[in-house]
């Protein structure tokens, strides 16, 4: 379980994030809708443990998930921006990902490498918006994570990549009990 405690985050003099206070169950999937700038992105990220809340906490499980590397296992952030090593194809990304990872699995990566027709020898800087967002979705998913938190992760899909997208997250939710926390401005999401 997911607890957010009165977490506060401030950037300058903006504050992104103000005493805000969450209880996610495991398996479910929780939407984050709100405008650009709402701190769904900031949320996030603390939620993960790449930003610290000046105050309040976040846990997973009853732990502190800042700097909680043991814990960090367990969860896989899809940021809003793609980030991939420049040169490098899907393979050498899941590689870097099955040693960054304990228990990657490069089976399923490749199953749903080829489910989604990607080519798996084009680096993926060639790739399209669309094509890099399915990567991402395709390294994350393969990591089998408990929990998977989604930035604007359906944006730049084509409708039907999206849905295939919705069914397969709603099966890994189904069967092993993920849980899912998906960030939009877009209340269709």
């Amino acid at each position: 379980m997911i607890e957010v405690t009165n977490i506060t985050k401030s950037f300058d003099d903006i504050k992104a994030i103000d005493s805000v206070t969450a209880s996610i169950q495991e398996g479910q999937v929780f939407g984050l809708i709100g405008t650009n700038g709402a701190g769904k992105s900031t949320f996030l990220r603390i939620l993960c443990g790449v930003l610290k809340p000046e105050a309040g906490n976040v846990t997973i499980d009853g732990e502190d998930v800042y700097e909680n590397e043991k814990l960090k296992q367990k969860v896989f952030y899809i940021s809003d921006e793609q980030h991939f090593f420049r040169g490098l194809t899907p393979i050498e990304m899941r590689d870097f990902y099955a040693n960054v990872y304990d228990n990657y699995d490069k089976e399923k990566f490749n199953t749903l490498l080829k489910k989604f027709g990607l080519d798996e020898n084009r680096k993926i800087s060639t790739f399209s918006k669309g094509m890099k967002r399915q990567s991402a979705i395709i390294m994350a998913l393969a990591k089998n994570p408990e929990i998977l938190l989604c930035d604007e992760s359906f944006d730049g899909l084509d409708p039907v990549i999206r849905q295939l997208v919705k069914r397969i997250i709603i099966k890994e939710v189904t069967e092993r009990g993920m849980t899912v926390i998906i960030s939009s401005h877009n209340l269709n999401e």
